[in-house]
């Protein structure tokens, strides 16, 4: 029993100290821009831009020409519907929710479609973006 406990100990910490790595986000990172006014429940989720190098820029920033400068998500005239009032305005593309959460094109859309194929992903579960 007198070496049980200290392992126990040792084994609960270094799962902590994992957890708290996993958690980290990378030196990349940019903040997701929230539209003025919005009303969120979960911490801002800092994106890692470099993970997804590989990826076609359009892919996310479906507006952009390439040759202008880029604008943020919540960017008047893209995904700048803050706090939807009724049902149809939530299953709007330009709620900006629906650009991280929505069911086609949308960050989720994408972890989950690779998962579903047995493809390494990134995260698929509230915790692993919305870091508090």
């Amino acid at each position: 029993m007198r070496r049980t406990l200290p392992i126990l100990f040792a084994v609960l910490a270094l799962f902590l100290l994992r957890s708290a790595e996993a958690q980290a986000p990378p030196d990349d990172a940019i903040g997701v821009a929230v539209p003025q006014g919005a009303a969120t429940r979960m911490p801002r989720v800092l994106f890692p831009h470099a993970a997804h190098a590989d990826r076609d820029c359009t892919t996310c920033h479906h507006k952009w020409d390439m040759a202008s400068e880029q604008r943020k998500c919540s960017s008047q005239g893209c995904h700048d519907l803050a706090n939807p009032a009724n049902t149809k305005e939530k299953a709007d593309w330009r709620y900006f929710r629906n650009a991280f959460h929505g069911r086609q094109f949308s960050c989720n859309a994408c972890h989950w479609a690779l998962r579903k194929a047995k493809k390494p992903t990134g995260p698929t579960e509230c915790k692993q973006c919305h870091i508090p």
